[in-house]
């Protein structure tokens, strides 16, 4: 049986001493290049929103962002950096309190592999799209990660996947979406290079 309190649990005890971390300078870059693909919109849902970080460049290109997470110290943190027009909420991406068709993006950055069931998410995820809604996300392709690669992070992901993986779970709900595969400036926490599995689906 899924023991939700311990998947919560440890996911939350996994960040704790990171949390009030700020993206270094090539992060930065990565989160922006996303927050492009955005456009001008009225809601957003920032899944995932950890302690508010990519909020400020979210609320650029939206009138409203919606930001989720577990972790209830995580929310405190992002509800200190008073950010206009952000609301911050503990909430699990498996469960998705809102009503249908609520938002016109859900910005998912190095979230889904979290998940104990990508299947759920992405079906909450296109429950909550309005119709041309679209989905931005990006996801660490963890099934190529290199044995040289020594980020501690990701011992925590559930998700284990390869863009094959990705493909096929997001085709379950989606008819148009993309697929890539983006190499990225090394990080000094990593210290090595890195790739990421990003792109968008829309809702018909």
């Amino acid at each position: 049986m899924f023991d939700k309190k311990a998947y919560v649990d440890a996911q939350i005890e996994a960040h704790r001493d990171s949390y009030k971390r700020e993206y270094e300078k090539s992060c930065v870059k990565f989160v922006q290049s996303l927050v492009e693909r955005v456009g001008r919109v009225e809601v957003l849902l920032d899944m995932g929103c950890y302690n508010g970080l990519e909020a400020k460049f979210l609320c650029k290109v939206a009138d409203r962002v919606v930001g989720i997470d577990l972790g209830e110290e995580y929310i405190k943190a992002a509800k200190d950096r008073r950010i206009p027009n952000f609301q911050p909420l503990v909430m699990d991406m498996h469960e998705l309190l809102f009503e249908d068709e609520s938002f016109d993006v859900v910005f998912a950055n190095n979230i889904i592999e979290h998940s104990h069931s990508p299947r759920i998410v992405f079906q909450e995820i296109h429950r909550v799209l309005r119709p041309g809604g679209r989905l931005i996300y990006a996801i660490p392709p963890d099934k190529f990660r290199s044995e040289e690669v020594d980020f501690e992070g990701c011992d925590y992901h559930l998700w284990i996947a390869d863009p094959i993986d990705i493909h096929k779970e997001i085709s379950k709900w989606f008819d148009q979406y993309t697929v890539e595969v983006k190499k990225l400036p090394q990080l000094t926490l990593i210290n090595s290079d890195w790739y990421m599995v990003m792109g968008e689906a829309i809702k018909d």
